[in-house]
């Protein structure tokens, strides 16, 4: 099977009053300075899609790196966001709370942390350190499409997608995770893996699986008495599924 590389593809509570912004391409930023803390506003950027889910492995200076995923939403008419940080062979960290903007709208605070700014991009969104550095495109996390329902979220990086084809037809393998609204009954709130899917036929499988007890695959490995790896499922079975195959199939 041919795979092809397929291109293209968050103390204040504050109201969101909207307001009209220009957000540059996020692979340009990397010598943008953050404005001063005195430009902090409570208006939230109206014109683009800033809610959603964001991920990276950013650096860290003393363990292998911060697997780090970031919500950022409107909750009762309020910006909020709930950051929750792995560091890898050590702990687990989770915060939450309100959000601040600057002026611009391209860069904002979250607030009830240890003082953290960010740069919203065009897709993605970066941690600066200080508001005197620059933008370090390694503290850059990119935004995840979100498929859900009442029972599981699965979330997919459209940047990782590669398309490909199977029996002459149109195929597509992509990474992404599951989080499960409740713990399964072997015990896992979410999984990592690789899934292959057959646009025309409906079907799919799974390989490279990891099931953790934490949503966001953090927490502890779990072994589940039942192995999912490399058997085939119809989409017309998993509901979620049948939304990745209407957005990434038809496009």
């Amino acid at each position: 099977m041919k795979i092809v590389k397929l291109f293209g593809m968050l103390s204040l509570i504050l109201l969101v009053i909207g307001c009209s912004l220009n957000i540059p391409n996020s692979q340009k930023i990397a010598k943008i300075t953050p404005k001063a803390l005195g430009d902090l506003q409570e208006e939230a950027p109206k014109n683009i899609n800033w809610q959603g889910y964001y991920h990276a492995v950013v650096p860290c200076y003393n363990c292998k790196g911060v697997d780090t995923w970031l919500r950022l939403f409107i909750k009762d008419g309020h910006c909020k966001y709930d950051l929750r940080e792995k560091f890898l062979g050590k702990k687990n960290v989770t915060t939450k709370g309100g959000i601040a903007w600057l002026r611009d709208g391209a860069e904002l605070k979250l607030l009830d942390s240890d003082e953290k700014y960010l740069f919203l991009g065009n897709g993605t969104i970066t941690f600066i350190p200080t508001l005197q550095s620059a933008v370090d495109d390694a503290y850059t996390l990119e935004k995840y499409d979100v498929f859900e329902n009442e029972n599981a979220t699965i979330l997919v990086n459209p940047q990782s997608i590669q398309a490909g084809k199977m029996g002459g037809k149109l195929a597509l393998k992509f990474r992404a995770i599951t989080n499960f609204q409740n713990p399964t009954l072997s015990g896992y709130s979410s999984l990592r893996a690789t899934y292959l899917l057959k646009c025309k036929a409906r079907k799919f499988k799974m390989s490279r699986l990891a099931y953790y007890d934490e949503k966001f695959t953090m927490g502890n490995f779990v072994y589940p008495k039942e192995n999912l790896s490399g058997k085939w499922f119809n989409v017309k079975n998993v509901k979620l599924m049948e939304q990745v195959r209407a957005k990434y199939c038809n496009r």
